[in-house]
């Protein structure tokens, strides 16, 4: 594992607060099947660790309890500037639950009743464009 340049992440989250960044999440479930989800709000850093907050879908909090390892592009296009974040999930929080909450809902079509914080220990960064670019480790 890489050490953690504190300053690249700082610079990482301040990109994710810029009202054009993209924020996605890829998962993977126990036999490796991917699933991406648009992030929400992202905090941090904490040390190594930023914490992500979104109504996640079902489909990407099951993915976290078979699998704790994350990828993530913080990506902003109008300045085709961004980062992939490789990261293993350090913790899952609910954070607020739907007015009207109805455990029934789990078992109809699936609905995100759980706003989440994913605190992610970030592993690896690399730059993130579109077009020709390397992955290289920053």
């Amino acid at each position: 594992m890489r050490s953690m340049n504190a300053e690249l992440l700082e610079k990482v989250c301040r990109l994710a607060e810029g009202t054009s960044a993209l924020i996605l999440v890829a998962t993977a479930d126990g036999a490796g099947r991917p699933h991406i989800a648009a992030g929400g709000m992202l905090r941090g850093p904490d040390g190594d660790v930023i914490h992500l907050s979104e109504w996640f879908c079902p489909a990407t909090v099951s993915n976290l309890l078979a699998n704790r390892q994350v990828s993530m592009v913080i990506w902003d296009p109008a300045i085709n500037e961004g980062y992939q974040l490789i990261c293993q999930t350090h913790k899952v929080e609910v954070e607020m639950v739907a007015d009207g909450y109805d455990p029934a809902m789990a078992r109809a079509e699936p609905m995100p009743q759980e706003e989440r914080r994913l605190d992610l220990r970030v592993l690896e960064i690399m730059l993130f464009r579109s077009g020709p670019h390397s992955d290289r480790h920053e």
